[in-house]
């Protein structure tokens, strides 16, 4: 296979539309592509924003045509480069170079360094000759040794044993989603029913299906089910399928490293026939991540699982220039400090230290290990995030040292200062301004006009390095970050819901002021928004925020929040502030009727509801059992239905529901007479 190569277009868009058309003139025209962002097409009327370029993920150019602008997307960069074909071209449209912000800078300086070093890479000014492009010779793509193993991999899960899942790995370029494919429609082809594909969305598993569909000519095939002879290979999102009780002969889980560890794990105590594949080095997620948080719950629950890894590129070289380009100017390989180094030195010598954009701009090594560690600790931590590190205006980096190595880091962002009229339109829900979540929030969602008139500090990242977690040290951050804030009135934070990390922040003074209404399209989550007062002021505002909280909160579990986890209802509940049961006589009347007697809770439901929120807010609603608490959860707070609440518990009927219900109800009487 040939090199791939780049050209840098350094000049204005008139000098590029007039050397691009003969740059490429031996090209055809239909395998060229253009994503030119909001600039202005050089090579043709057509071309793609960088959101746009999320379409291309499975197809193959001869050339892409790229711009670099101020409003430049490196997720769209990492994108298009995997879609270059061997011996294709990369035209990067480069405009004001002094101007450029520090990840524009620190791309340019990597880029000239391979100029520099061989002839893969041309950087054109308008006073230098023309090279002599040629387009790439033809090159017939065959299925690899490696990907048939893979595929026997696959087949094995379904027919050997049960418990036994498979994790393929590999970089892009390596055919692992083709591998899944064709491995699905050979399982139908042998008569297997149904085979679920799940990943972090359609479009990621654009190639699992298209693939399928190639082996099985004569299915009916849409962009999310396949159906070949009556069974199926069919698409459902992580969250869909936890929420279902769809059975399959085989779950693929494709792009795993993007999905939460919390959703894996239930998927693989689920169901006994898994395949979980993962990107190593992409523009969405890591795989490296995905290896430290989820291979050891593997070994926990299915010691016996299987590895098969992809190395050979399928439509490029093995020594591709281009592909070791961008992950240097993408960072798809930066690490954190090694394990050995880390476990070797002492935590307790560990120490805070306040980092520019320019040290990290500076020292390539710094902004690897500190990058590195972001990208193991979040499963989302994309290309454009360095973009973010570097150049978002009020960014702040803290980071944890021992003997100079970063083994923690806290990424954080100042918010706030809103002008009036800005503030008021938000908060009549006129006007959403981009940035400023903490202030925005509170204005158009708790409704506290005057939120936008604060000092807001909200940390966006926090890692600390998975060698030596749970030792404290997040806590320590943190702590050392807020010491520093004495100019903030509020410092927050957003995350995706769960009770972990609700403790986590609580642990570090935070209150829960809100919690989102939609959830992320991925984990199922929802976002909760924790604050912590920094100034009297900030103090005030506080109060509001979490009074108008606990005050809504009731009704939101009953209408809003139907599906949250038991776990998580009582978690917040327990997180508000607590207040002396009151009920009124009539309201213990009912209750008693109900827990002791025959009465029918449709009959007593009112004033059971009504005495259930004020006792999970107790602390001694933390010594009824899981299931007890579950149940009251579901079936009082939230008001699901029987079936459901039936279903969920795994109760034989109505009667049994009733039963556990009333016994549920007269252990808690005792709990609060006590």
């Amino acid at each position: 296979m040939e090199q791939r190569r780049c050209v840098v277009l350094q000049g204005d868009d008139v000098w590029q539309k007039s050397i691009c058309p003969r740059l490429l003139s031996r090209f055809n025209s239909d395998n060229i592509i253009e994503i030119a962002g909001s600039q202005n097409a050089v090579y043709s009327d057509a071309s793609l924003t960088y959101s746009q370029a999320k379409s291309l993920i499975g197809q193959e150019y001869d050339v892409v045509i790229f711009h670099l602008a101020g409003d430049v997307s490196a997720d769209s960069l990492g994108i298009v480069v995997g879609t270059i074909r061997a011996g294709g071209v990369l035209v990067l449209c480069l405009q004001e170079v002094q101007a450029a912000g520090r990840w524009l800078q620190r791309f340019m300086t990597l880029t000239q360094s391979y100029v520099s070093s061989g002839p893969v890479f041309y950087c054109l000014n308008p006073s230098d000759p023309i090279p002599a492009l040629s387009p790439p010779s033809h090159v017939e793509m065959t299925t690899t040794a490696e990907q048939l193993e893979a595929i026997k991999a696959v087949q094995k899960v379904v027919t050997g044993h049960r418990r036994r899942p498979l994790v393929i790995t590999a970089d892009r370029g390596r055919g692992k989603s083709a591998a899944l494919g064709m491995a699905a429609a050979e399982l139908l082809r042998q008569g297997k029913s149904q085979i679920i594909v799940t990943a972090p969305s359609l479009s990621a598993a654009k190639m699992v299906f298209e693939h399928a569909a190639r082996v099985l000519c004569d299915a009916e095939v849409s962009t999310s089910k396949i159906v070949y002879q009556g069974k199926t290979i069919v698409f459902m999102a992580p969250d869909a399928l936890l929420a279902s009780n769809c059975d399959a002969d085989l779950v693929i889980v494709d792009e795993a490293a993007a999905i939460p560890s919390a959703i894996l794990s239930t998927l693989l105590s689920r169901y006994s026939r898994l395949v979980f594949a993962s990107t190593l080095h992409g523009y969405e997620g890591t795989g490296r991540g995905f290896a430290v948080r989820f291979y050891g719950e593997l070994e926990r629950q299915t010691p016996d699982w299987q590895h098969c890894k992809l190395t050979s590129p399928i439509r490029w070289r093995r020594d591709d220039v281009l592909e070791k380009w961008s992950f240097d100017v993408l960072l798809l390989d930066a690490d954190p400090v090694n394990h050995e180094q880390v476990l070797s030195a002492s935590i307790t010598d560990a120490y805070c230290e306040r980092l520019s954009a320019e040290q990290l701009l500076n020292d390539e090594s710094l902004l690897r290990h500190v990058f590195g560690l972001m990208v193991l600790a979040h499963y989302r931590t994309r290309p454009s995030d360095l973009q973010i590190l570097l150049d978002q205006p009020g960014m702040q980096i803290d980071v944890l040292r021992i003997d100079g190595m970063v083994i923690g880091c806290a990424w954080s962002v100042s918010e706030g200062e809103l002008a009036a009229d800005l503030s008021q339109a938000v908060y009549r829900g006129e006007r959403r301004i981009s940035g400023h979540l903490l202030p925005q929030s509170l204005l158009a969602h708790t409704g506290l006009p005057h939120a936008g008139q604060y000092r807001y500090q909200r940390i966006i990242r926090l890692a600390i390095h998975p060698s030596i977690q749970r030792q404290g040290l997040g806590l320590r951050l943190v702590k050392a970050m807020l010491e520093k804030w004495t100019d903030r009135d509020l410092v927050g934070v957003s995350f995706a819901a769960d009770s972990a990390m609700l403790t986590f922040w609580q642990q570090c003074g935070f209150k829960l002021v809100r919690l989102g209404v939609q959830r992320d399209e991925v984990s199922g989550a929802y976002a909760a928004i924790m604050l912590q007062a920094r100034s009297d002021d900030g103090d005030n505002l506080l109060v509001q925020a979490c009074t108008a909280f606990g005050e809504q909160w009731d009704d939101l579990v009953a209408m809003q929040f139907k599906t949250l986890s038991p776990t998580l209802v009582t978690s917040i509940s327990q997180s508000l502030t607590q207040q002396p049961i009151r009920i009124t006589k009539r309201e213990r009347g009912d209750i008693t009727r109900f827990a002791q007697a025959k009465a029918g809770y449709a009959f007593c439901q009112t004033s059971i509801r009504h005495y259930v929120r004020q006792a999970v807010r107790q602390a001694i609603w933390l010594q009824l059992d899981d299931a007890t608490q579950s149940l009251l959860v579901q079936r009082v707070l939230q008001g699901k239905t029987i079936p459901d609440v039936v279903a969920t518990l795994s109760l034989t009927g109505k009667a049994q529901l009733d039963n556990h219900l009333r016994q549920a109800i007269a252990q808690l009487i005792l709990l609060t007479s006590e």
